[in-house]
């Protein structure tokens, strides 16, 4: 877009020019007006200063106020048990059509996918997919031990190397996702709110509270303190197919899940005393806007032999370019204001690997990585207004942010699964641990924690029957919490889960179509926790009213400021809990 009269020669990027303040926000309900510049793409991480430094690696400041056998099994009985009868009779199969010619070229369109692959293992993030890797596929009924478990559509996903034992089908699910959760506040001891004088404070002569950052008065805040409880259902959509391309040597997966109330979904929050300008509450920190990123993703499965089948495969996002051209005439009145955008979006792929092995004919191997990704957005603003004097050598005045969604750090999944039967009935069971490396995890604003996270290994125990011509499914499993005890300034929220599921699914025909329905519950009781901020922490609560802060006209101590002050909702501690609870239903179209 661009204006095409005499507003074009004065469109410009801006803020406020005197006190530096970042206008811009993701809660459009504030009163902030001023757009800003951003750059929305998936890309390698940035350093960028912590809740403890500013750019310039001086204290904060850098906001101011204002997842077989040779031959396919039937959709009802498992792909690693040999030989287990069909629940329903399918029609033969008719052999590969393709010339030699054909299929050498297959072959190679093959491998060049293979190498395609590995190239991108150099790739960041693109989409996050925390719903998959917190509860699972709609229908699966295996979701902490998919990547072993899995006899659907959704290995495209957990483990592709498993394309190859599922039967050609297309897929049609939903999924509805309870998130309950509580965060109760402790209450806070007298004499640590913010006082009222802290407007007449000398920002000059008082010394520096930790941070540039002055805190607003406790009885100003635009929110005040409270508790949070979250009753949040969001629906999804799931769209799965699997097809093969080269008999059942070479399969092609696609899988969808995306929510329905919105394609992208992202609220940013500050987990230290910043969010006291904001919703000054505490959020859990993997739960929430994480939840709502759908998942794209494609893959190829490749059956090498008879005991060893490989895959890999690529999450699918956007990423998008946004430049914001805005001119306040008046910075009295930012009412009043011209826009130029400029908007560029492009795909952005993220990897991942899968490996099945069948060292003897009842047991499986699984190995599985995926790479590290999340959805950013990084931006600049160059502050231009009318008749500014700006500093030599500048023409605007530069401001730079990034805010992360849901990033999931790199994963590495192993599992081990046997099956067998019982005259009639076949079973299978599967143990499955996923290496998460959350050392690496970064928050809404880009940020390291000042308390290095955890690694954490989730493990999940699944299994199956398939007994008059249905197949049940159910499992259990914990997620550990990567979050260290928030004895400090931040507020990461976040709670160990333990899980259940049971699921159903069976078979029948309509129109000389062969269908299958499956149904699914499941629950995760995430365990209570319990904080008490301390003052020998390594990071402790930031005294935002100093001691030696002084009163700008009477240069006298300032009423209020003797011991600790702090807008930190966090302060002095709080408990959490909460359950997820989820029904999916899943109909799948076999040929």
């Amino acid at each position: 877009m661009t204006w095409t009269d005499e507003r074009a020669r004065t469109a410009h990027e801006v803020t406020h020019p005197d006190c530096g303040q970042v206008l811009f926000h993701s809660d459009a309900n504030l009163p902030i007006t001023c757009k800003v510049p951003c750059e929305l793409r998936s890309n390698a991480p940035r350093r960028r200063p912590g809740p403890g430094a500013n750019a310039d690696n001086s204290e904060v400041g850098a906001i101011t106020q204002p997842g077989a056998p040779p031959s396919r099994r039937d959709e009802s009985a498992h792909w690693f048990q040999p030989g287990a009868s069909t629940a329903v009779p399918r029609r033969p199969r008719c052999h590969n059509p393709l010339s030699m010619t054909t299929r050498k070229d297959s072959l190679r369109c093959a491998l060049r996918v293979a190498i395609t692959c590995s190239i991108l293992l150099v790739a960041d993030r693109s989409f996050a997919s925390s719903v998959l890797e917190t509860i699972g596929a709609p229908g699966a009924g295996n979701g902490f031990s998919a990547r072993v478990m899995s006899h659907g559509t959704e290995v495209t996903y957990y483990n592709p190397s498993l394309l190859p034992d599922v039967s050609p089908n297309l897929s049609f699910g939903v999924l509805a996702l309870g998130n309950f959760s509580n965060i109760h506040l402790k209450p806070r001891p007298p004499g640590v709110d913010v006082p009222d004088s802290v407007y007449d404070a000398d920002l000059v002569k008082s010394p520096a509270p930790a941070q540039r950052l002055w805190p607003q008065p406790t009885s100003r805040l635009l929110h005040q303190r409270t508790d949070t409880s979250v009753s949040d259902v969001t629906p999804y959509v799931a769209l799965g197919l699997v097809h093969p391309l080269l008999n059942e040597t070479l399969v092609f997966g696609a899988y969808a899940l995306i929510p329905t109330a919105g394609f992208l979904q992202q609220d940013s929050f500050f987990s230290d005393e910043r969010e006291q300008y904001f919703s000054n509450q505490l959020h859990s920190e993997l739960l929430g806007d994480r939840l709502k990123v759908p998942t794209l993703a494609s893959s190829l499965g490749w059956r090498i032999a008879r005991q060893l089948s490989i895959g890999a495969g690529i999450d699918i996002g956007m990423a998008t370019r946004t430049q914001m051209q805005v001119y306040i005439p008046n910075a009295a009145d930012q009412t009043t204001l011209l826009m130029v955008p400029k908007i560029d979006t492009s795909i952005a792929l993220a990897p991942f690997v899968g490996l099945a092995l069948r060292p003897w004919e009842q047991w499986l191997i699984t190995a599985t990585l995926h790479m590290p990704k999340s959805w950013d957005t990084s931006g600049q603003n160059q502050v231009r207004y009318w008749n500014y004097a700006y500093p030599t050598g500048q023409t605007a005045i530069v401001q730079s942010y990034e805010l992360t969604q849901g990033m999931e750090p790199a994963r590495v999944g192993l599992g081990v699964g046997r099956s067998g039967s019982l005259g009639t009935t076949g079973w299978q069971i599967g143990l499955q641990g996923l290496w998460t490396q959350w050392s690496k995890y970064r928050d809404r604003h880009g940020e390291r924690p000042l308390d290095a996270w955890h690694d954490t290994v989730t493990v999940g125990l699944g299994w199956a029957l398939d007994w008059a011509q249905r197949r049940v499914t159910g499992e259990v499993g914990v997620a550990p919490s990567p979050v260290p005890d928030q004895l400090g300034r931040t507020n990461y929220v976040d709670n160990t889960r333990f899980g259940t599921s049971v699921g159903v699914e069976w078979p029948f025909r309509f129109s000389k179509t062969d269908y299958a329905f499956g149904l699914t519950l499941q629950g995760q009781f995430m365990f209570p926790r319990s904080v008490t901020k301390q003052a020998s922490a390594a990071h402790p609560i930031v005294d935002e009213l100093p001691d030696g802060a002084v009163d700008r006209v009477t240069g006298i101590p300032l009423a209020g400021a003797a011991g600790l002050q702090t807008n930190n909702s966090g302060y002095p501690g709080y408990t959490s809990y909460g359950t997820l609870l989820g029904v999916a239903m899943v109909l799948k179209v076999l040929r």
